[in-house]
C-alpha cells in the first residue's frame, strides 16, 4: 500500500476520517492524496476548496507528513493535494484507480447528498478497494480483523486488497455464516491461503439465519476494529429491495469495513 485517496471536504466527518487517513497511511509508510470536489466553479466554491485545503494540511502537518505537489522515486509518506471540478462519477473514475484505496466517511442514516455519492462512486468507479469510516474517532484501525467469507469473488478480491493490512494485523478471524454448500473456496482452503502469506487466522462458523447480525456479533466478540467483505455479491438492485449485507453495512452500521467491488 503506497496512495491512499481521501475525499476532502470542511466537514465534521471528514476530521475523523483524516484522523484514520493519516494514522493508517503511516503504519504502511503511504502517502495520503487529499482529493477536493466541487460540481462546479464558483467564488463560493474556491472558499470551500480552500477550507478543506487548510483542513488537509492541518492534519498532514500534525501527523508528521511532508508536504508535495507530486511523489519522486523514493519518497513516502508525503501529502498530496488535488481540486477537481465535475461530479464524483467522474472525479473518481480518474483519481481513484491510481490508489491503492480510498477512504470515504459513511453517510448519516437517510442520507442523499454529497457523502452518499461520493461512497457509491468510489465503490463502483475506483477500481480499487474502499474503506468506509463510521463518522466518529476511531482509537485503532486495523490491528484486528474479521473477514467475512460467503466463497465470493468479491469477497476473495477484499482479502486480497487487504493483505497488506492482514500481514501487519495483531489478530485475524474469518466468520462464514451458514452451510458452506455454494461454489467457491470453504473458509479452511481461505485460512490455508492466508497461512502462505504468513497470516495467523481461526475461523468462527454462525447458522446463517441473520447473517448482519452474526456478522456484527462476530465483530463484537473477536474485538474487532476491522471488517473486510466483499460488496454486492447479489444483484445491487436485488439488494436494495429485499435488502442485504452489503446494504447494512455501507448504510446502516457503525463498523468500519473495507469494500471490494470489481
Amino acid at each position: 500500500m503506497r496512495v491512499i485517496l481521501l475525499p476532502v471536504a470542511d466537514r465534521p466527518e471528514c476530521v475523523f476520517a483524516l484522523e484514520a487517513a493519516f494514522r493508517l497511511a503511516a503504519a504502511h509508510k503511504a502517502s495520503v492524496l487529499g482529493c477536493h470536489v466541487r460540481p462546479h466553479r464558483s467564488d463560493s466554491g474556491k472558499f470551500t476548496c480552500s477550507a478543506a485545503r487548510a483542513l488537509f494540511r492541518r492534519f498532514a502537518t500534525a501527523a508528521g507528513f511532508r508536504h508535495a505537489k507530486r511523489p519522486a522515486l523514493g519518497q513516502s509518506s508525503l501529502a498530496l493535494w488535488h481540486e477537481q471540478v465535475g461530479t464524483p462519477d467522474r472525479i473518481m473514475a480518474i483519481c481513484g484507480p491510481t490508489s491503492d484505496l480510498s477512504m470515504v466517511s459513511r453517510p448519516k442514516p437517510r442520507s442523499s447528498g454529497a457523502a452518499r455519492d461520493f461512497l457509491l462512486a468510489t465503490l463502483f468507479n475506483s477500481a480499487r478497494p474502499m474503506l468506509v469510516l463510521p463518522q466518529r474517532r476511531i482509537a485503532s484501525l486495523g490491528t484486528r480483523i474479521l473477514i467475512a467469507w460467503n466463497r465470493q469473488r468479491e469477497a476473495a478480491l477484499a482479502v486480497s486488497a487487504a493483505m497488506p493490512m492482514l500481514q501487519k494485523a495483531d489478530q485475524v478471524t474469518i466468520v462464514a455464516c451458514g452451510a458452506e454448500d455454494s461454489p467457491g473456496p470453504k473458509a479452511a482452503q481461505l485460512r490455508d491461503y492466508l497461512t502462505h502469506w504468513g497470516v495467523s487466522t481461526r475461523t468462527l462458523h454462525t447458522r446463517g439465519r441473520d447473517v448482519d447480525g452474526e456478522i456484527a456479533r462476530a465483530f463484537r466478540d473477536t474485538a474487532a476494529n476491522l471488517l473486510v467483505m466483499g460488496a454486492y455479491s447479489r444483484h445491487r438492485v436485488r439488494e436494495r429491495i429485499f435488502g442485504g449485507v452489503t446494504e447494512t453495512m455501507l448504510f446502516r452500521s457503525n463498523l468500519p469495513v473495507l469494500m471490494y467491488h470489481p
